[in-house]
């Protein structure tokens, strides 16, 4: 059963993630692509952490 807000959770996530590689691509417009799969595997394997540590439970 999916609780109210969880879609939200993974919305906000997703926007967040996507906001930080634009960032990082107007910071570091040379840098190589690895640098935002990089970020974006980072930031889904933080979430994906908190999210089974506090509320998969």
């Amino acid at each position: 059963m999916v609780r109210s807000g969880a879609g939200a959770r993974f919305i906000l996530v997703t926007a967040a993630i996507g906001s930080l590689g634009g960032l990082s691509r107007k910071l570091m417009p040379s840098a190589p692509e690895w640098v935002r799969w990089s970020i974006f595997a980072a930031g889904w394997i933080g979430f994906y952490t908190w999210f089974f540590k506090n509320v998969g439970r």
